[in-house]
Parts: C-alpha cells; structure tokens; sequence
C-alpha cells in the first residue's frame, strides 16, 4: 500500500480550505506534482449508490467475505439475468449522474475527461492545477482520488495435475461461456486458437479482440505473454471463447485507467458474450492485507456482482504474507503458482528453487492468509510459448471458472467459487506454513459425490403431454431423481447424446422436420458421473386441415351459415373456426371477430345490421392446432329479399344523339328504399357501383352508330336486380351526305332544285345561302341565307339580268349535323 504524505502545507497555493474528509481523499504524490506545476492524470473513485456498495471491511477474507454477487442459485437463470441487468442499469445511470454533477462544478482548463466509465464508479481526468485537483477532493460525490499507476505482467503438463482431461472426457469443456483476457493481446493466427484470420471468425476460439492502448497492437502481442496466458485459459476449458483485450503499452506497462476500461467494457459487454470469468495476470507493489480502497477494488466488486468472476495472479514478488495489488482486492479470486512436475532447478532474480516436484509452491509465487488458492504455474507451454508465472496460473483458475459456470449455470458465483477454492489437494508452502488448497477441476464438480454408483431416474414430458403438435418447437418439463442430486442433462431426438448442459426443470427444444411421431430422448446425469435415460412422444403435425365450403342465407337482422365437412390427414379435424367482419371477409381465421369455434357444421349470426354486408371464413382445425385457410361467404342481413325495379331513359327519351356524353334519367322503385345503382355499357356484370340518384351524366359507346346502356339496382338491404334496365339510341356524329345543286337562270330570276339528302338519323332541314358574283359562299354561315327548311327547291327573284349570282346549299340532320353543302353559280337572263 502507498503511504499518505502530509498534505496541509500545500493548501495555502490553492485558495482552498479542504475539511479533512476532503484531505484524505487525495494522494499525496498528486499533490507535489501540482504543486510543482506538473499535470496528472487522476482516478476519480465514486461514492457508492446506496449504503449496500460501501467498500469491504478490510479484515474480510475468502470463505467469510460479504456476497459480492447476487446469489441466484433458487431463481431460474433468465430471472436471475434479469434482476443482474436491472441493478447494473440502475448503477450505470447513478454513475452517469455522479459524473456529470461533478464536471458541472469544475473548470474544464484545470481538469479535462480523458475517460468517463458507464459500469464501474470511476471517472478518469487530467488535472491541470491544485485548484482543479482540490476542486475535484471536496465534491460530495467523490470518495477518493488514485494515482493511475502502472502495472507489469505476473510471468502440457498442467492439465492431468488438475484432472481437466477426465472433465473434459464427461463433457464439460466450458461451452456457451467466455473468458475475457486482460493482457498483451493474442496472436490468434496460432493453431491453438483456429489459426484465424480474424476475431470472431467462423471457428475463431478468439470471439473478440480490441486494443484498449494508444501504442500498442493486440495483433502484434508483442511479448507472447497474453497469447500464453489464453491458450492456458482454452486449455482448461476448450470450448469456451476468449476475449483478448489488450491493456499494455509497448513498453510492457498498463496504466489503471485502461485496464478499469478494459473491466468496464466486460460488464457492459458481459450477455452479448456469456462472459463469466476475467483474468488479469498483472499486478504492482503489494499489501500485506486485503485491500478494499485499492483503486481496483469497487471495479472487480461490479465484475463480480455481475455475474463476471476476477481471476488474478498473485505476484511473483516472492513474499509469503503479502499479495501483489489487484489480487488483494477483496472480489479477486487470487492464485499462487505451483510446478506441476519436477522440472528441475530455477534461479529467479528474487529467490531460487534448487529442486522441483508435483505441487511445490514455487518460490516467486505471493502468497498470503487471503490468498484464495494455488493451481499449475511453472513452467507451463502454451500457444507457442513456455512462461512460469502467477501469470500461468491464475488462466488454470478462470478456465476452471469457465467449466463450471457452463455446468452449473444457475448456481450462485460465490458457490462456484466455492466449488474451486474448497475442493483439491491441501499444499503446504514451506516458507510460511500456510496451506492452500491446489484447483482440481474434477473434484470442484463432483464435489463430495465420488462414491455415488446410482443412476438417476426421472421423466420428460413434452408440451404438457399434449398428444399432438404443429410447431416443431415445444417445452420440454424434467424432472430427476438422484441421491445426491441430477447435477446434468443431455437432451435428443436420436438414440445417443453427447451435449450435456446443467440440468433443468424445463427446457426449449427442437423436433425433427416431417410430420409424424417424434420420439424425444434426455439423458440425466448426477454429478458424479451415473447416467439414467427418459423419453416422451409427441405427434407433429404442420400441414393444415382442408374443406368445410361455406355458405351464407341472409335473414331478417341474421345470417344462417353453414358449411361441408373438412378433412385431414394428420392428426385429423378437431373442430372449425368462424370469424366475420362488415364489408369483406377476414383475410384469415386468427382476424375478424370469432363469432363460432366448436365441431358443428352450422352456426346462426343473429344480432345483425339489416343492410349492412358481413363478410365470414370459416377454416377447419385439426387436433394440432393447425388452421386451414377455409372458405368465405358474404351476404347483407335483410328483412326482403325483392329487388328494385326501374327504367332508364338517355336525353330525356331521345332516340338520337350525334354526341357521346348524354344524361341518363333514372326511375327505380323498391319496398325498401333504392340505394346503388351500377351503370355499364355493356351487358356483362357490373361492379362499379354508386349511390342511387335520378338523372346521371354517361359517356355511350359506339357500336355501328347504336348506343346502348345497361343499369342494375340494388336496395337497403342489398337485394339487386337480376336483369338490367336497358335503353338504346341512335348516335350519329357524321353529317348528312354531300347531294347535287341544279340551277337554272330565267328572266330576272334563277330556278334551284336539289335532290333529298341522306343521313342515319334523317333530314331535318336545307339551307340555302348566295352571294352577289362568281365566289359562293365559303360556309353555311356565311352569305345571304335565302332559305331554310325541309323544301327541295327555290326561285330566286328580283335579279339583274346578265348579273352572276354563286349559290350554297347545306342540309342538316336531326341531331343538328351540318354538311358542307354543295355550290352553282348561274346568270339571270
């Protein structure tokens, strides 16, 4: 631990008056930099939310400490999940509040954020001035300030010394977990990790990696430390994954501010991974007690609340009452290192073992009354490399951690913590006299079961015992017998099971695709190792039932359904579904409004709406639940079923017309009340119908100079006319026929004759037009108009005689088309 400098003959530079709470929150080698005009960076440490996150009692220690984790060993794992997450968001906003209450008070010349931390009580800042740094001592919501200082690495034998491989042989390689490896990164190319190309990768043991340096390259690892250090974490557990996060600089340090990011991105991170161990094989200085004001301490205690267990080497500073800082915080799990064969002798710069042996402490390893255990650290050969080291030990204990918290996910972490440090071989370290126990990994999951050769017994129920089911998922409940308890499961649609998983009440699972009989198999196993075996049966059934063709007869203020039989082939028709709504039909039985659901084959809708159109599906059901799509019927309820009659006339009763667009007048008649009328030119069926009026503007079609109109009606209540009302006439938009002008010049007159003009509607009348000279007329409405009416001759008197007159004849039908008409010119005598 640092010593505290004396701190009040600094305060007269400030300006400040610090009480003495404030006074002891900060550093004294903080202080002498400041003041000598040198910045710092700084750790600002929260106070806790509420008085249940007080730092612990220094004296604690393992096997007495206060829970650190919520103890979740009688909730169901996604419960327990849930409650962790709702205390990790409430933390998060508190900090989030604390840290911005802070930063609101104080000048950002003379304290700048480098760092703001979402779920560990820290702030990290770069303070500038004592002014700043005193500032920052008296705000009520900081309980201290730390230096941020700097940390150095704590430097296939192991395994049988640890009994992993007959753990591995029943099963449990850690699978569904992750270790987040706090170290110099990992060179994942290696075979140990898949030889991937990147983090993450398809078969990748490496599932993330990140450099939280500024120097450095997680890729890179430049001294092969982290990547030893995660090949042992996979040794151990094989299937679990690693997260390398890299906190060292190039120059083989890491700073307190970067690896506290490093845990407060693993909290964060900690579902989206499954993250149920940390390991931090790093460490400085030493204390010969826990440390609960360490600068590490309410960080690993939010790890380890969380779900996340710290593993940290204890030092290779050599000592025998003392732990390197941060495995003295009270959350770490703290491991010693012992050889796990006779490798001969060492020589270390702090000590030498002249001679080795199995579970020897080696003389390196920190050891203390609170260290937590010891596990295989010298000299230990992974990915690539061959290290010695608390640093190798203490992946031993997080892959171990990694194994068990696969196997027992709903236990409490302080039991499976327990499972570690209260199961091995007891070792004696010979320089103090203390004794530890040494991680078996084995005999943490049997614990004191090894004798027991009785097999469980229990059963499997599928879907509540349902005989029948169309979703291939369905919920399994289990239940297991066993002396000393079912510790787990492996669950199967086939005759063998290799995939145990911790036993559980129930269970969400698959059945074979194809329709038929499914056979689900689940072997129990007790947890020293005995293996029973239940089934179950269910039918899947997913193709739908077909038929049951529906009908509807409309009745005063009701509709009678009713509908054939439906058919299936699987699991055969349990019933039918009978759903309504106005206008149209449901889309499908599970809309509209479900007026029918039995297994007869007619249902009555009484209550209705005369006038209003129901639209109904009926769909079949079979006994798995699986819906035919069905048949749809409509029809208006109506107290009489008479149609409107009616007539319709075009202009009035015109026979002709030369244009298109006429008016068509309307005359219907019902008991009820006429309500639409659907117009077409055509006498086919009609669908665009309209509100009901008296007269209406339509466009004709031609059809070899005929027009013909064709209008339904319908009434209140939806009755409609089976056969149209019809008119037709007559359209004609050419004008009459060009006919010959004869003229004949008398004394002081000319004689005009013409023949009778043709056209399709007939001739109404001619008119007659002239002009003085040799030029007629260029139109029927220009010139002198001479006559006009249905005669077909005229004389012309009162002329000059010699004098040239030029004539125009037009005629003009009955529906007012002009012809051109026809020209003479003649000369009076």
């Amino acid at each position: 631990m640092l010593a505290a400098a004396a701190i009040g003959c600094t305060q007269a530079h400030t300006g400040l008056d610090l009480t003495p709470t404030a006074h002891e929150k900060v550093p004294a080698p903080l202080i002498r930099s400041l003041n000598v005009g040198v910045a710092r960076d700084v750790l600002v440490e929260l106070m806790p939310e509420s008085s249940t996150d007080t730092p612990l009692d220094a004296g604690a220690v393992e096997g007495n400490r206060e829970e650190l984790a919520r103890d979740t060993g009688s909730l169901p794992t996604d419960v327990a999940s849930s409650l962790i997450d709702e205390d990790l968001e409430a933390k998060a906003k508190y900090y989030e509040a604390a840290q911005q209450s802070i930063l609101d008070s104080i000048d950002e010349r003379e304290v700048k954020v480098l760092i703001r931390y979402e779920h560990i009580p820290y702030l990290f800042v770069n303070v500038t001035t004592l002014r700043g740094l005193f500032a920052l001592a008296s705000r009520p919501e900081v309980l201290r300030l730390h230096e941020d200082k700097e940390y150095e690495h704590q430097l296939v034998e192991s395994l049988p010394l640890i009994n992993q491989p007959a753990v591995a042989a029943s099963g449990k390689t850690g699978a569904s977990t992750a270790v987040a490896v706090l170290d110099t990164g990992c060179d994942f190319t290696r075979s140990d990790f898949g030889s991937c190309t990147e983090a993450g990768a398809n078969g990748c043991k490496v599932a993330f990696a990140k450099d939280f340096t500024s120097s450095d390259d997680f890729q890179a690892d430049d001294t092969g430390h982290g990547t030893n250090v995660a090949a042992i974490v996979l040794g151990v557990a094989p299937s679990t994954k690693v997260l390398a996060l890299d906190v060292f600089e190039k120059t083989g340090l890491a700073n307190t501010a970067v690896i506290l990011a490093a845990v407060d991105w693993s909290i964060k991170n900690r579902t989206t991974y499954n993250i149920v161990a940390m390991n931090l094989s790093l460490g400085g200085s030493s204390s010969n007690t826990l440390c609960p004001t360490s600068a590490f301490a309410s960080a690993l205690a939010n790890a380890r609340t969380a779900g996340i267990v710290p593993v940290v080497a204890s030092g290779n500073g050599a000592l025998s009452g003392a732990l390197a800082i941060p495995a003295c915080v009270p959350a770490a799990v703290s491991v010693g290192a012992v050889y796990d064969s006779n490798a001969g002798g060492f020589n270390f710069s702090n000590c030498s073992d002249r001679t080795t042996a199995t579970d020897q402490v080696a003389c390196f390893s920190n050891s203390a009354s609170f260290l937590s255990l010891l596990a295989p650290g010298a000299p230990i050969t992974a990915g690539g490399f061959r290290m010695l080291g608390t640093s190798q030990a203490a992946p031993h204990v997080a892959g171990a951690m990694a194994v068990v918290r696969s196997a027992f996910p709903g236990e409490a972490v302080n039991t499976s913590i327990a499972r570690l440090t209260g199961s091995g071989a007891t070792i004696r370290d010979s320089r103090s006299g203390l004794t530890k126990r040494r991680l078996d990994l084995q005999a943490a999951l049997k614990g004191a079961f090894a004798n027991d050769t009785v097999a469980p017994t229990g059963s499997i129920v599928i879907n509540g015992n349902q005989a029948n089911t169309n979703n291939r998922a369905v919920t399994l409940a289990i239940t297991g017998n066993d002396q000393n308890g079912v510790d787990s499961m492996c669950v199967s649609n086939a005759g063998s099971c290799t995939a145990f998983e911790n036993f559980a009440a129930s269970k969400a699972w698959q059945l074979t695709e194809g329709d038929g009989v499914k056979t689900v198999r689940v072997a129990l196993k007790d947890v020293a190792g005995n293996q029973g075996v239940v089934t179950d049966t269910i039918r899947l059934d997913t193709t739908g039932p077909t038929g049951g063709t529906l009908q509807a007869a409309p009745k005063d203020q009701a509709m009678e359904l009713s509908w054939t039989a439906g058919s299936d082939t699987g699991s055969g028709v349990a019933g039918y579904r009978l759903v309504v709504a106005e206008s149209s039909a449901p889309a499908n039985c599970s809309t509209g409004s479900l007026i029918y659901n039995g297994n007869a084959r007619s249902f009555k809708h009484t209550s209705l709406t005369n006038g209003t159109l129901y639209g109904y599906r009926l769909c079949p059901v079979d006994l798995a639940g699986n819906i035919g799509t069905g048949s749809v019927a409509s029809a208006r309820a109506t107290p009489e079923l008479v149609a409107p009659t009616g007539t319709v006339k075009i202009n009035g009763g015109a026979t002709v017309t030369r244009v298109e667009g006429v008016t068509l007048n309307l005359n219907a008649m019902d008991a009820s009340g006429v309500a639409q009328m659907c117009v077409s030119n055509t006498n086919d069926t009609c669908t665009r119908w309209e509100p009901y009026s008296a007269t209406k503007a339509w466009t004709l079609t031609t059809n070899r100079g005929k027009g013909s109109v064709f209008v339904w009606f319908e009434d209140i209540y939806g009755n409609r006319s089976k056969t149209p009302a019809t008119v037709n006439i007559v359209i004609d938009t050419e004008p009459p026929a060009a006919v010959a002008l004869t003229v004949a010049g008398g004394p002081a007159r000319v004689n005009l004759t013409w023949p009778a003009a043709s056209d399709a509607s007939g001739i109404a009348s001619y008119t007659l037009l002239f002009t003085a000279g040799m030029a007629p007329p260029s139109q029927c409405s220009t010139g002198t108009k001479l006559y006009e009416g249905p005669l077909r001759s005229y004389t012309h008197m009162g002329l000059t005689t010699g004098a040239a007159y030029s004539y125009r004849l037009c005629a003009t039908d009955r529906v007012g088309n002009l012809s051109a008409g026809a020209v003479r010119t003649a000369l009076a005598r």
